[in-house]
């Protein structure tokens, strides 16, 4: 099998470490960076990494080649852009906050508590701001698009679950909020993992046609609520995750279904995810 990882960088510690596993397993994998000249299009299968727009375009002529591609574009695409994102995640049912959508240099005028995100994902977004409208107003984002979301108030932690294959990575952060206490970067230990979260990570990926994903869920007082999701996150610092990664490969390029979620850790310390 011959496996081009779409990515920016080739110096990945997750993707060097799944690299090693595959090579030892008789497979070939090459990094294939998104802005090259003359880009290797033979290969059986893409895992398309980085989320450029570049990126996009580069597995988007994969697909046409009849490559098999992981996140398929579509899927990835729906998690680039938090517009689009809440839109599929609300009309399958998922619990998503009601979200509101603004041009460049438009004032957010929705109302109640929201939560304001750049509409587009990447590494140097800015933090999100919480507050009335006339807060958001104030916040200063005037060169770029953003939505506002309805805010579910939770425990004051971000549930995360880090998706691959048929098993997920769990532990709690705090929210990344513009001049919250806390890291945000800092991961610690789930107790115990209520089934229902781990229902509602299984769901997002057969909502989106994810199969490398990561969720955010706050636990609100009505239940679980997904307030973001992540197609191909970093995943530094989590034992285990390259091999999930190696055993997840054939069965994508033979197009087996997904299997339900297995908890396979809790980490501490896990730095921050990688969006390219």
């Amino acid at each position: 099998m011959r496996i081009a990882v779409i990515v920016e960088r080739d110096d990945h510690a997750m993707l060097v470490e799944y690299a090693a596993l595959m090579r030892a397993r008789g497979h070939e994998v090459a990094w294939q960076h998104p802005g090259a000249r003359r880009p290797d299009l033979s290969a059986d299968l893409y895992l398309l990494k980085s989320r450029t727009p570049r990126a996009l375009r580069l597995g988007r002529r994969a697909e046409a080649l009849g490559a098999a591609v992981c996140n398929t574009v579509a899927a990835t695409e729906a998690c680039v852009d938090r517009a689009a994102m809440a839109a599929q995640a609300r009309a399958a049912g998922l619990p998503f906050p009601v979200t509101h959508v603004y041009p460049r240099g438009a004032a957010v005028s929705a109302p109640g508590r929201l939560i304001m995100k750049s509409r587009y994902c990447r590494h140097d977004e800015p933090l999100p701001v919480v507050g009335e409208a006339a807060d958001l107003r104030a916040a200063g984002w005037r060169d770029e698009p953003v939505i506002a979301q309805e805010f579910a108030e939770g425990d004051g932690w971000d549930h995360k679950f880090w998706v691959i294959g048929d098993r997920v990575f769990a532990g709690l952060r705090r929210p990344p909020l513009d001049g919250a206490a806390g890291d945000p970067k800092h991961t610690v230990p789930v107790p115990n993992v209520p089934s229902d979260r781990l229902d509602l990570a299984r769901a997002v990926g057969g909502a989106f046609g994810l199969r490398v994903y990561g969720v955010d869920i706050i636990a609100s007082d009505a239940g679980p609520v997904v307030v973001d999701v992540n197609a191909f996150p970093g995943f530094s610092g989590l034992p285990g995750a390259a091999e999930a990664l190696a055993d997840l490969t054939p069965r994508v390029l033979d197009g087996d279904g997904a299997e339900g979620p297995e908890v396979v850790g809790q980490f501490r310390d896990v730095p921050e995810r990688v969006r390219a």
